[in-house]
């Protein structure tokens, strides 16, 4: 497992390290399942999977713990 640090943009944008990228296999492009937890934030690569349908499936496994916010229209 690789650690880093790196900073946030005034536009809310988060660079990867390129050695973390290179080990999970990150392209650009990639899509990510984006998460708070705790203090903190959680990046998940969802690769092929169709993002809408992955957030729909995780808002109703965890709507009873609230652990993930609904979805703002």
């Amino acid at each position: 497992m690789t650690i880093d640090v790196t900073k946030m943009t005034s536009r809310g944008q988060v660079v990867i390290p390129q050695e973390i990228r290179k080990e999970v296999h990150a392209k650009e492009g990639e899509k990510f399942l984006v998460y708070a937890i705790d203090e903190g934030i959680i990046l998940k690569k969802v690769g092929g999977l169709v993002p809408e349908i992955l957030l729909t499936a995780l808002r109703s496994h965890f709507s009873l713990s609230g652990e993930l916010p609904k979805k703002e229209n």
